[in-house]
């Protein structure tokens, strides 16, 4: 009998390649094909599109800011609308429309530069609309995953998508620091917005049918269940010290991310293929702690790890 993944203590390896399981699961591939397709190309923007920024339009610290911003943003205030709204839609067309519009949004940028108009209010516009689309599309990827896997396999199906995006955090933003080196930072970006389009079409040739939402009779408005979710954050001391603490967190990774690719660039005069290098090494951490996170936790125990995870996190930052 195949134990119960919730249940079982003791956690599954997790591998940046799916295991035989998931493998046979068409679908599933699909989708992993997908993400790490659209994540590498990711990782090339993060780096390429503050260059683009710095670089080609001599963006200042207050510029960075702006530019670095959308993101927590998206998270936290479109985060709360589109939860509610995805959860009465079907999610995988959801997530085709997120990926085809920012490869739209992204694609943008380097035809703007080649045609000699790209400018900053272009790029602060891209950012936050390419911002909102991924909240939409995280939300709904994290919705989809459910209706396409057995509940035994959910656990090692996330480890591995998680496994997976660390793994092409490490050799994407290594690349990416090359890429900008080589084509300039506006043409490096036209590779994500191909992965994009990519991802859209991986997405698309899933053949196994979605059920469709739950019907909208009898379920309250999405503004009165975005209030019950927030009363329950507001009301739950666990919840509300995780929210707490991440939001904290993303807020002194917003103030390091907008003077650290300035110092670095402007001060230190390093290359974006070192950066790129520098970023790796973080990406070479995040697989590592994917790779272990369930262990410690089963070790040591959830509320533990978190807090550890978060002063540890902290302190590199202030360092």
């Amino acid at each position: 009998m195949t134990a119960d993944p919730l249940l079982d203590p003791t956690p599954p390896a997790h591998d940046a390649t799916p295991r035989a399981a998931l493998r046979r699961n068409d679908a599933f591939m699909r989708v992993w094909c997908a993400a790490t397709v659209s994540v590498f190309g990711s990782f090339v923007t993060r780096i390429a599109l503050p260059f683009v920024a710095i670089l080609t339009l001599k963006a200042g610290p207050f510029d960075i800011a702006i530019l670095r911003s959308p993101e927590l943003i998206a998270a936290l205030l479109v985060g709360l609308v589109a939860g509610a709204w995805v959860d009465r839609l079907r999610r995988r067309p959801v997530m085709i429309w997120a990926d085809l519009g920012r490869a739209l949004l992204l694609g943008s940028i380097p035809a703007a530069a080649v045609l000699g108009v790209l400018s900053l209010p272009q790029v602060f516009a891209v950012a936050a609309a390419a911002a909102v689309l991924t909240t939409f599309f995280d939300i709904a990827d994290r919705a989809y995953l459910p209706t396409i896997m057995e509940r035994e396999d959910l656990m090692r199906a996330n480890g591995a998508l998680t496994a997976t995006s660390s793994a092409v955090e490490f050799i994407g933003f290594g690349i990416a620091g090359v890429l900008v080196n080589l084509l300039t930072a506006p043409i490096a970006i036209l590779i994500d917005a191909v992965s994009f389009v990519f991802s859209a079409l991986l997405l698309g040739s899933i053949r196994r049918p979605e059920s469709p939402p739950p019907p909208s009779a009898g379920r309250e408005p999405a503004l009165h269940e975005i209030t019950e979710g927030l009363r329950l954050v507001a009301h739950d001391p666990v919840l509300r010290g995780l929210v707490g603490g991440s939001m904290g967190l993303a807020a002194m990774w917003g103030i390091f991310g907008a003077t650290w690719l300035l110092f670095v660039t402007e001060t230190l005069l390093l290359s974006p293929a070192v950066v790129g290098v520098i970023a790796a090494l973080g990406g070479f951490g995040s697989l590592f702690g994917a790779l272990v996170a369930e262990r410690v936790v089963a070790r040591f125990g959830f509320g533990r790890v978190a807090l550890v995870a978060l002063l540890v996190a902290a302190v590199g930052k202030m360092s």
